[in-house]
């Protein structure tokens, strides 16, 4: 079976932007331990913060570029590839290239059409700001902070943050909760909601507008065209063998990453002590145990591990 070129960027992920990420979080805790040279007037530290500041928008840049390109290229030289060796008789590299083409159109089509969305909608948000139909954004405060930590360490924008709790005027008829970018609009705040809606921040961070587009078709799709469909649902494809990271909809990662936030949980090694049940117990790191995400009968605690490592160290 040939290998798609989306498996491969998910591989590009783990041994190159990883680690990368990794290292700008060393120079950033270096950065924050660093003693202040008052005699420089701290400008020591202030130099060292703009150093890491202006590798992470960098990188940023750089990982939405390789991203799109390393696909793009991968899709070409795969198509090319397959082409030549179905005169031997195999055609599965050309099957899984079209694929791979097939994905890649789609994507293109998810970020233009989200770019529209997303444009549209920001200017409904400003017009009902300025008219004070809905409530004015606010950040996050520090105990959100500390519950969204564990789950994504510096790989958010917690700074930037928007949240609009109540009612937001037409945005909020369907009172479901939703994210443009970094605005996430709660009609109903709850904690674990806000979780949800955090990976489509996130998502927005790594991959720009197409987790709009990719949201509002695959929902479309269930409503109109594929009645069975569930796009909230991320058991099929899990248990068919899709990671998380190659979900083909948005919301079932942020819904898997949800539900492992309500219902994963922190099994102590001591018979003695009782399981840490709480919300978020899943993202506790400590050596007194191991974490657990099982449905029904069903452990899926490694597909969980394996999403929580690509979102916290992005």
């Amino acid at each position: 079976m040939a290998v798609s070129c989306q498996e491969q960027a998910e591989r590009v992920e783990e041994k190159v932007l990883q680690p990368i990420d990794r290292w700008v979080d060393q120079q950033e805790q270096r950065c924050r331990d660093e003693p202040c040279n008052w005699w420089l007037l701290c400008l020591n530290k202030l130099f060292c913060w703009l150093v890491v500041v202006v590798v992470k928008v960098t990188l940023w840049v750089t990982t939405i570029v390789v991203r799109w390109v390393y696909r793009t290229v991968c899709t070409v030289v795969m198509v090319i590839v397959g082409v030549v060796v179905l005169v031997s008789g195999n055609s599965d590299v050309l099957l899984q290239a079209l694929k791979d083409l097939w994905t890649l159109a789609k994507d293109a089509f998810y970020s233009a059409t989200g770019a529209v969305i997303f444009g549209g909608l920001r200017i409904v948000d400003v017009v009902q700001t300025l008219f004070r139909i809905q409530p004015t954004k606010r950040r996050l405060t520090k105990r959100e902070r500390e519950l969204l930590w564990p789950i994504f360490r510096d790989s958010l924008a917690y700074d930037a943050i928007g949240l609009v709790v109540g009612s937001a005027g037409i945005l909020t008829l369907s009172g479901r909760a939703f994210t443009m970018g970094f605005t996430i609009y709660l009609p109903t705040y709850s904690e674990q909601t806000l979780v949800h809606e955090c990976v489509h921040t996130w998502q927005f961070q790594f991959g720009g507008f197409k987790y709009v587009g990719n949201s509002a078709f695959h929902q479309l799709d269930s409503l109109m065209f594929n009645r069975g469909y569930k796009p909230y649902d991320w058991r099929p494809r899990i248990d068919a063998g899709d990671s998380w990271f190659r979900l083909r909809s948005v919301e079932a990662q942020a819904q898997f990453i949800e539900d492992v936030y309500a219902a994963g949980i922190f099994d102590f090694s001591d018979r003695k002590v009782p399981d840490d049940t709480s919300p978020g117990a899943f993202f506790r790191e400590d050596a007194s145990g191991v974490n657990a995400f099982v449905v029904g009968r069903v452990s899926y605690t490694q597909q969980a591990n394996d999403a929580w490592r690509i979102l916290r160290t992005r």
